[in-house]
């Protein structure tokens, strides 16, 4: 039984990570008016899924909501402080997304297909140069 309770919440994780990354990079497409890469916001996305547990139980521990594995304080108030850390840790992960597109805006890598391919042809490219410069060096 616990094997199956186990399954169960990483499947509950792993439909928060999903249902956070794609609502990162949706916000952020429209806050910014440009698509963001998908490998990139569910990085972001998954990063600030796994960052909320923890600053979310602080918050609430520290307000005397939290005991251990049970709240303890007024239920209205424990909701609305993890509503507002969970819009702040939303924001930190756009802000972190912004950041990201500023510094490598997406599309600027390419694909690591291309890239292997791009690679081949550089270097048949460069050994074509070097040919011609040897053969204008002979000369």
């Amino acid at each position: 039984m616990d094997v199956i309770i186990g399954l169960g919440d990483v499947l509950v994780a792993l439909v928060g990570l999903a249902v956070t990354s794609v609502l990162l990079a949706l916000l952020c497409r429209r806050v910014l008016g440009v698509p963001v890469g998908w490998p990139r916001s569910i990085i972001i996305g998954g990063g600030a899924y796994l960052f909320a547990f923890p600053l979310l139980y602080l918050l609430l521990n520290s307000q005397g909501l939290f005991d251990g594995y049970q709240f303890v304080g007024d239920p209205a108030e424990a909701v609305f402080l993890m509503l507002l850390g969970g819009i702040v840790i939303f924001t930190i992960a756009l802000v972190m997304l912004v950041i990201a597109e500023v510094i490598i805006p997406t599309g600027t890598v390419g694909n690591p297909l291309n890239l292997i391919r791009d690679t081949r042809a550089r270097m048949r490219r460069g050994r074509r140069y070097a040919q011609v410069m040897a053969i204008l060096a002979k000369q």
